[in-house]
């Protein structure tokens, strides 16, 4: 028995590469595309898998878009350490319920089918466990991202998933796993984050490494969605021809505009001949690997484009998290909020060449909205162009709910055209006083409908139904994002699409824009200081929301 395990703990392994090995034994049996571990497949991979076998590395990250093959490098990497180089080894995911999950679902399937790791497994069935696997030459641990996984282990491979979604702090616990060994190393695998977290935080530690492309005329580029290029259509009502969209996606080259069509056989051809560049330095023993969706030879660069374009019109109408998730998930890039609010200068910029109560567009939609509170309500009447630009019309104060249908009853305006437009729907805050403005949007006939306000740090407007109301949708937004597209993106950046407030707006309603800013927290968590005063400001954030809902549901199109 002795024997047997001293075999094992000196087994020199084959002599191939780790990329050699897993092509010649690695199993898939849970991947769509090849059951066997192909390394012309994902070429993308095979260079880190080759630095992460190389002892004079510590930290090796890969940044990589969902859906490209990141998980299956870890699991591929394990079976590769268990067989040839093994050491005490961790993997941490998110939780301890997603990491066991994995484990039962993915994990366990492939290490038993492959037989070279197979026959490493312990007899003792007290020793593998879902979580735990103690092979007679070394142990295997699962767990989340929290103290009680991270703490007393010494561990040599210490491979960490989706490590943008951690809590603050866990990463240097997991770093302290290796406990400074001369051999130890650290895997880091996720998709992109924001700005400031704790993995983005690790990459620019490090060496970073482009997976670049090259042109036929001899320039080499990293692959990047800016780089494909693709033609946005409407038909005569300004719908949106999404089936052009995608057709007419290709990469061009910087360099030289040569194009390369969107074809299953062109994007694995560039992809297969394309290679690593280095960017930028980092520490030594310190690399992060990069690379964006575009190269991911199976992913049409038409359904990239349509999925961008979807997010662009979702912005233009105030909501980005559609796009904030392509940066993170199709670029595998940080998400970035640059500035931390909007100054006087820049909300007095906003002001516009026309008069509070005219309408000096022909709009596609007009809407109205209020932010209702315990003994005032304040609202603002809202025009938006096909364009997606959006004037504010008019604004003022009730004192009670129900007021509200009569403001909505006589609020019209003249276009330049002569037209009379009218507002068409609106959302209420039912934050303070949420049954009276329940029943004002009962009373209105469906007019308005009820909003609240979300805490958290993700996500847009989401929808939920009323008990008390089944018919009537009550819509959750998030605050954060929205101050966000409202402060930063509208007014200080000025970022098209843009707002306008008329030339002879009141003081009262041009500080309720003013002072807000992003702070952090005692815990780290970027969060809006509250403002007094700042009730058309909610007002306005409500009427975009409204904007949304209404291009969703198909009521208005934005080009």
């Amino acid at each position: 028995m002795i024997a047997e395990f001293f075999k094992l703990g000196v087994n020199p392994g084959e002599r191939l590469s780790p990329v050699q090995w897993m092509s010649r034994h690695v199993v898939v049996p849970h991947s769509a595309r090849n059951t066997q571990f192909d390394s012309t497949t994902a070429q993308w991979m095979n260079e880190p898998i080759e630095e992460i076998a190389k002892d004079t590395n510590d930290e090796i990250i890969i940044c990589a878009p969902v859906g490209s093959g990141k998980t299956t490098l870890f699991e591929a990497l394990l079976a590769w350490i268990i067989s040839e180089n093994p050491g005490p080894t961790l993997v941490t995911g998110q939780t301890d319920k997603t990491a066991k999950q994995w484990a039962e679902s993915r994990l366990g399937p492939m290490l038993e089918a492959i037989p070279s790791v197979a026959k490493l497994f312990p007899k003792d069935r007290h020793q593998k466990r879902k979580t735990e696997i103690l092979f007679p030459h070394m142990p295997l641990f699962i767990g989340g991202a929290n103290l009680t996984s991270l703490q007393e282990k010494s561990i040599r491979w210490a491979i960490a998933d989706e490590v943008w979604r951690w809590k603050r702090g866990m990463l240097e616990e997991f770093r302290r796993r290796t406990h400074d060994r001369w051999n130890a190393r650290r895997i880091l695998v996720s998709q992109g984050g924001e700005e400031g977290d704790d993995f983005h935080d690790a990459e620019d530690l490090c060496e970073k490494r482009e997976f670049s492309w090259q042109c036929l005329c001899g320039e080499v580029h990293p692959w990047d969605f800016k780089n494909i290029a693709f033609d946005r259509e409407t038909d005569a009502n300004g719908a949106m021809l999404w089936d052009r969209v995608a057709k007419s996606a290709r990469l061009v080259c910087p360099t030289c505009s040569h194009e390369y069509m969107d074809d299953p056989r062109i994007r694995r051809a560039l992809s297969s001949g394309s290679r690593y560049t280095v960017t930028s330095h980092g520490a030594p023993g310190r690399i992060a690997f990069h690379y964006d969706a575009s190269a991911v030879w199976w992913i049409p660069w038409g359904s990239l484009a349509v999925e961008w374009v979807k997010a662009d019109l979702d912005r233009k109408a105030g909501d980005t998290e559609a796009m904030k998730q392509f940066i993170q998930k199709r670029n595998a890039r940080r998400w970035t909020v640059q500035g931390t609010g909007a100054t006087s200068a820049e909300v007095l910029a906003c002001r516009k060449d026309y008069l509070r109560g005219a309408c000096p567009i022909e709009p596609v939609a007009i809407t109205l909205s209020a932010d209702v509170g315990q003994d005032t309500s304040h609202w603002t009447t809202m025009a938006f162009s096909e364009n997606g630009d959006s004037y504010v019309l008019d604004y003022g104060t009730v004192t009670g709910i129900d007021d509200m249908i009569q403001i909505a009853q006589s609020q019209k305006f003249k276009t330049p055209d002569g037209r009379e437009v009218t507002p068409i729907g609106g959302l209420l805050d039912s934050g303070f006083n949420a049954n009276a403005v329940y029943r004002a949007c009962y009373l209105s006939g469906n007019f308005f409908f009820p909003a609240k306000g979300s805490g958290a740090n993700f996500g847009s407007i989401s929808e939920s139904v009323l008990k008390e109301y089944p018919t009537m949708p009550l819509y959750t937004v998030n605050e954060f994002a929205s101050k966000v597209s409202l402060f930063i993106d509208r007014i200080a950046k000025r970022k098209s699409p843009f707002l306008f407030f008329p030339k002879d707006s009141s003081e009262e309603f041009l500080s309720a824009f003013m002072g807000q800013k992003i702070i952090v927290s005692k815990k780290g968590r970027k969060e809006w200081r509250s403002v007094a005063g700042d009730h058309f400001a909610d007002s306005v954030r409500l009427n975009y929301a409204c904007a949304q809902q209404l291009r969703k549901a198909g009521a208005i199109e934005f080009k």
